[in-house]
């Protein structure tokens, strides 16, 4: 997916969160700042996907500040709540249910406060675009899934589906190596008791948001390509992997938290999906 209208002012959003979060000395701050906005005057075109010029911002962040996870404190507080949330709801019994629990887990987002959660528990409200049937349909033939995490606080949401499809087929969970804003890393997972209970798990090898074939790990990049079924959270998975020419085999599940990403789904924005593309 290509920058929408709304991405210039949603990054640029993104370098002033990052930027407090990485450092309290305000001198460097500030020249952090300052290159993370020339990158964004840089690199912003019509033609570039919104993930990758957040990914090299956060890149240029973190080197500037020395701060190598500047989303920690943020992560820790939503896996503490998510944890929470997640555990005081009734547990999802079939395959449809466990796929709107994953896409319930996807309200949490880095610009909101992990409270948002709460005004969506007491009742899903339903897919704007539903292939959760078709997605069913195709598991019996799928020896190979690979699910791509996204926000830390979703591994709690994440962990039911991955057990169910486990039983039948051999379930990959896929974090980040290193710090990608609010997304999960295997450190996270960690510290969310949850390591053990994902099937298998690998790390995308680098810290692009999304998934970003130039840095990936080569055995990322076979995974991609060998597996039966992709089941990616999230709108940076859906930013980057769009991108690629990787087609019918990708359940896409997320709530579109914005209008350019809402757009490119042809759905309503904050409305949730589960689509095959």
């Amino acid at each position: 997916m290509k920058v929408g209208r709304d991405c210039f002012n949603c990054i640029s959003r993104l370098i002033e969160v990052a930027s407090e979060l990485s450092t309290a000395n305000a001198d460097i701050r500030k020249s952090a700042r300052q290159e993370a906005i020339h990158i964004l005057e840089r690199e912003y075109n019509d033609n570039v996907v919104p993930a990758n010029i957040s990914t090299n911002i956060l890149r240029a962040l973190k080197a500037i500040t020395g701060n190598p996870d500047p989303f920690i404190e943020v992560k820790r507080r939503e896996i503490d709540f998510a944890r929470k949330v997640a555990s005081q709801i009734h547990p999802p019994q079939n395959l449809r249910s466990m796929v709107e629990f994953s896409a319930l887990g996807n309200t949490l987002d880095f610009f909101k406060e992990p409270e948002s959660l709460l005004e969506m528990v007491d009742g899903f409200p339903g897919f704007s675009h539903d292939d959760v049937d078709e997605f069913a349909e195709r598991l019996p033939s799928a020896r190979r899934i690979l699910y791509l995490a996204d926000n830390a606080g979703e591994c709690f949401f994440d962990s039911p589906l991955v057990a169910y499809l486990a039983k039948d087929t051999e379930v990959t969970y896929v974090v980040k190596d290193s710090s990608a804003q609010n997304d999960i890393t295997y450190d996270d997972l960690e510290y969310a008791g949850l390591v053990n209970r994902m099937n298998k798990v690998l790390t995308t090898g680098d810290d692009a948001i999304g998934i970003n074939l130039a840095t990936a790990s080569e055995e990322m990049a076979r995974m991609l390509q060998s597996s039966d079924l992709i089941i990616a959270k999230g709108m940076g998975n859906y930013e980057t992997l769009s991108e690629l020419p990787i087609r019918n085999k990708i359940l896409y599940v997320l709530m579109a938290k914005c209008g350019p990403v809402a757009s490119s789904l042809h759905a309503p924005i904050n409305s949730y999906l589960a689509i095959i593309r």
